[in-house]
């Protein structure tokens, strides 16, 4: 399992939670065609990159098998394997 994978945003999009007021905020803001460095979370094995502003956006997870399961919204890039 990587620690780290590089990802390339296929598309732009954000990432909005509705507030309980009604309103929406946003949790995150991609660019298409922008690489992103993503850190695995070794505890629920999800793969996380941050956007221009420092906010933590889903990128992918492994599954039960040992696989990466990468969100449509990217393509892999790299990954970079860590020492055992």
């Amino acid at each position: 399992m990587e620690k780290q994978i590089w990802v390339r945003a296929l598309y732009d999009f954000e990432v909005r939670r509705i507030c309980s007021l009604g309103g929406v905020e946003i949790k995150g803001k991609i660019n298409e065609g922008q690489v992103y460095l993503a850190e695995l979370n070794k505890e629920s094995k999800e793969y996380f990159t941050k956007d221009d502003l420092g906010r933590e956006v889903y990128v992918g997870e492994i599954d039960d098998l040992g696989q990466l399961n990468l969100d449509t919204d990217f393509e892999i890039v790299q990954t970079i394997k860590s020492p055992e």
